[in-house]
């Protein structure tokens, strides 16, 4: 079995159950412990029943309008205090590796804690290095050795996962990046179509955000996820739109951030679908006639298209505009978390025409369409919310992505990442220079390294 086989079976059927509730008080520390472990902290054993088991999030605990986010389930029953590092030392044998506690003893069946990050040693020593099942609970652990959390995708099968900081994996509702996500009782996010939780209906999109201030075809959904048809599409046109069409529509707003259709649903705006046009305009430019087949209209506040996919740019239009207003109202909301600056379009701008300049490959306007900012914001904005897009410049250039992301007001931190971003063992984090996953536990730490040679025949010689 090869490797990549190894990451597709390692999280299938994957299912984490919460541990029995403890009389106990938990440590502070509890919401990063592994569920259901003896967890070795600072040489000293720990028991479940030390750090609770109030770290393995349940559908119920989420329940329907009162979910909680992946960081509140995190950070639930605890302070956010350091977890104490396991005292001890690794050895390396052959290429595996086992931890000796700082009594001498060797670690087995148990936890350890080293640089941040959570490791199983096995009933004979060694670091496991694959899905394994301790205690009742499936923990997923990458090559390196380390506890896998955060988003994890099956390949194989096209499914999503998720794996809260204790490990355990995520039933029920989640807020991650600004949108909801659903995960049944195995785990599994719930991936397009409808599904019915605690006696609601509601709708998925593909890529299993909730369809929340956003339309499914010409249907529209409140911020909540409920059918909202005072704001359904305005068909106009003898013709009625085909399925094909409508899917178009749920596939464009799949990728359109809730915050700007909340925003254009409270700013009174409307969307008008004229059926029987096949284009607004078509102006002869450098690369032949180009079909422009929306209009933003800003004084009746409307957004009148006759192709689903010129959705998208129809909606960069409008987010160009109403940030323009912000910005030069003083009202701009779109603030950078590293530094707390505002992010402008004029930034964005300049770091996209960067990254074009370095990378290339991306579909631009012809130049006939230079002097409408609004309309070349559309475009960046178009190709940046294209998933593969999104992928890569996520890679080449995270702090370009890090100012779209502000500007379309869609939370970095959490966000579900695309099907691209994820490594073979079906994992997310964050890369390094060289576009691969920084190698972290003893693997990776050179202080442990062997050196390839020692012995006096290395040491200097005084030959004075």
């Amino acid at each position: 079995m090869n490797r990549r086989e190894k990451a597709v079976l390692s999280i299938l059927c994957a299912v984490c159950l919460a541990a029995p509730a403890s009389a106990r008080p938990a440590p502070a520390y509890a919401a990063e412990i592994p569920a259901g472990r003896t967890a070795a902290v600072a040489g000293n054993a720990q028991t479940a029943a030390d750090a609770g088991s109030g770290n393995a999030q349940t559908a119920a605990d989420a329940g329907s309008g009162n979910a909680q986010t992946a960081a509140d389930a995190a950070a639930e029953g605890a302070q956010t205090s350091e977890i104490p590092e396991t005292s001890g030392a690794w050895e390396l044998v052959g290429r595996e590796w086992r931890f000796f506690f700082a009594d001498g003893s060797l670690a087995r069946n148990s936890w350890i804690r080293y640089h941040g990050e959570w490791y199983y040693m096995d009933s004979y020593g060694y670091m496991v290095t694959e899905k394994r099942r301790v205690n009742g609970i499936t923990y997923y652990f990458r090559e390196d050795g380390t506890m896998a959390t955060g988003w994890l995708y099956d390949s194989a099968k096209d499914r999503w996962y998720y794996a809260d900081r204790s490990g355990c994996f995520h039933t029920g509702w989640l807020k991650a990046g600004g949108s909801w996500y659903y995960f049944n009782s195995s785990g599994r996010m719930i991936s397009g179509g409808r599904q019915m939780v605690d006696g609601t209906m509601y709708s998925f999109f593909a890529s299993g955000k909730l369809v929340a201030s956003g339309w499914q075809g010409i249907n529209y959904y409140n911020a909540d996820g409920i059918r909202d048809a005072s704001h359904d599409i305005r068909v106009q046109g003898k013709r009625s739109i085909s399925t094909e069409e409508k899917n178009g529509i749920t596939e464009a707003f799949s990728r359109i951030p809730p915050y700007w259709v909340q925003r254009f649903i409270d700013e009174g705006w409307e969307l008008i679908c004229y059926s029987d046009r096949k284009y607004f305009s078509a102006p002869m430019t450098d690369r032949g006639i180009y079909y422009v087949r929306y209009k933003t209209d800003t004084v009746y506040k409307k957004i009148k298209f006759t192709d689903p996919d010129a959705l998208v740019m129809a909606f960069g239009e409008f987010i160009a505009d109403a940030q323009e207003n912000d910005e030069n109202s003083g009202k701009n909301t779109a603030v950078s978390p590293s530094g707390g600056l505002p992010v402008t379009i004029s930034d964005v701008a300049a770091g996209y025409n960067r990254y074009v300049e370095d990378n290339g490959g991306l579909e631009d306007l012809p130049s006939y369409f230079s002097d409408t900012p609004e309309m070349i914001f559309a475009k960046m904005f178009a190709n940046y919310v294209t998933p593969s897009v999104r992928a890569d410049i996520r890679t080449e250039d995270p702090g370009l992505a890090c100012d779209f992301d502000c500007l379309l007001r869609v939370y970095s931190e959490n966000s579900k990442p695309e099907a691209e971003e994820m490594d073979e063992e079906g994992t997310y984090e964050p890369r390094s220079g060289n576009g691969s996953r920084a190698v972290t536990g003893p693997a990776g730490d050179q202080s442990l390294k062997r050196p390839k040679a020692s012995g006096p025949a290395l040491e200097s010689t005084d030959t004075g």
